[in-house]
């Protein structure tokens, strides 16, 4: 395969049920220079024979599998096995539009100067699932467009790895942001390409919720 321009990290635990979803999203960009990077930490379900069909199915899918870590820990472990000269991250409960590559991809090349972009979404669920557990005090919510989605962030290679990668625990995706727009020139883009899926009942944060 050649070196693939854009790598996709993805992490899952347990989600059998909504992991086509995720992969099959990535499957059907119009923009198809990629590599799928799946981490399987440690699930328990019928994850492992849903992943190897999807590797039969394309080359460009590739999977590890490893004992439980946590998310942070695993997308780390997806950026070191990366080839890309982009990194892109989802969510396994979520989906790409088809275009969400193509988009962001153009606007690097357009913008040479900018190191990280994130942002463009449209959060699908209810009024009441627009309300997130805050980073610092899971007891209280917060309105989800106050809030950095991790699923959004697109990075040039080494951005991420110079920030330190993902912390370990909940706000992982807010403290990496934090550490990146501090020593990187970072723009929000506002196309919302990113399906991100808060009417998904295992949703990290809707288990926090108390």
């Amino acid at each position: 395969m050649a070196q693939p321009l854009v790598s996709v990290i993805l992490t899952t635990y347990n989600r059998a049920d909504l992991l086509s979803r995720a992969v099959e999203s990535v499957l059907m960009q119009s923009w198809q220079n990629w590599e799928l990077i799946v981490i399987d930490d440690g699930s328990t379900d019928g994850t492992p024979k849903l992943l190897a069909e999807f590797v039969r199915l394309d080359a460009r899918v590739r999977t590890l599998r490893q004992e439980n870590q946590g998310p942070g820990r695993s997308r780390n472990r997806a950026l070191h096995e990366s080839y890309g000269d982009m990194i892109s991250v989802l969510d396994s409960d979520d989906a790409y539009a088809v275009d969400h590559l193509y988009l962001r991809v153009r606007y690097m090349i357009d913008h040479p100067e900018v190191d990280f972009i994130y942002g463009g979404y449209r959060a699908i669920g209810s009024d009441t699932q627009m309300l997130v557990p805050d980073m610092d005090d899971p007891s209280i919510q917060v309105p989800l467009d106050e809030c950095v989605i991790g699923g959004t962030f697109f990075a040039r290679r080494g951005v991420i790895e110079e920030a330190g990668g993902w912390d370990h625990g909940y706000g992982e995706d807010a403290r990496l942001f934090a550490r990146i727009r501090s020593s990187f020139m970072v723009k929000k883009v506002d196309f919302p390409t990113y399906l991100y899926h808060r009417d998904t009942i295992d949703s990290r944060c809707t288990r926090l919720v108390p």
